[in-house]
């Protein structure tokens, strides 16, 4: 794979040209804040960074050998987590993914099952494209609470 490609993940792990840099969108919230759901039904900033952390955490496992089976749900069971305690795990985390994206053949063949496989480049744009998707509704969830200030 093109060097052009590693550059464009590496970009996309790092928000160049997509959005509001990821660790600005985690930033300045309490636990008490991060619970805050603006709307019934909907979901808290907390909510949505578990959910990012939970698989940005299994990506990560993935690409070093290890799948973990997931139960329907578990990806948005926040449980006791505090919210620093998930901001510290999205940064490790994506240093992780950073790290391999620099450092790894990208061509690298990564098998998930028996059956189904895939390379780490097309793995790293999917947890990539799945983080940007989840910050832009937690940063839309701020913004409805009213605990975003950086427009």
């Amino acid at each position: 794979m093109s060097e052009w490609v590693r550059k464009a993940v590496i970009d996309r792990l790092n928000a160049v040209h997509m959005h509001v840099d990821a660790k600005e969108a985690i930033e300045g919230l309490s636990d008490e804040e991060a619970k805050m759901d603006p709307y019934e039904g909907g979901r808290s900033p907390k909510e949505f960074l578990y959910h990012i952390v939970f698989w940005q955490d299994f990506e990560y496992d993935m690409l070093r050998g290890t799948v973990h089976e997931v139960k329907k749900g578990s990806d948005w069971d926040v449980g006791s987590e505090t919210w620093d305690g998930l901001v510290e795990r999205f940064n490790i985390g994506l240093e992780g993914l950073l790290s391999i994206a620099t450092n790894w053949d990208m061509d690298k063949e990564i098998k998930i099952t028996e059956t189904v496989s895939t390379r780490v480049g097309p793995a790293l744009l999917g947890i990539s494209q799945h983080t940007s998707y989840h910050l832009g509704q937690l940063v839309t969830t701020r913004k409805a609470l009213g605990k975003w200030s950086k427009d």
